[in-house]
């Protein structure tokens, strides 16, 4: 049985930094690959680049280190 790998990437924002960088480079890739590709993020610069028909985004409050909101962003992932 062959299922495909789906990969989900949370990243507090996606800005222009390195892991930001990587993580769009590695969403894309996987996409690529066909490949389920997911990232969590609350917001940045690059959105505005992710191919939505590739990857799957959830804009979600992830940079929150407040217990009941990562919970919650847990339930909802």
């Amino acid at each position: 049985m062959s299922s495909k790998i789906k990969v989900l990437q949370v990243i507090p924002k996606l800005g222009y930094g390195g892991a930001e960088t990587g993580c769009y480079d590695i969403a894309h890739y996987l996409a690529e690959k066909d490949c389920g590709s997911y990232i969590s993020t609350s917001g940045g610069e690059l959105l505005k680049f992710i191919k939505k028909n590739k990857v799957k985004l959830f804009r979600l409050p992830v940079h929150s280190k407040n217990p009941f909101v990562i919970i919650l962003n847990t339930i909802i992932l």
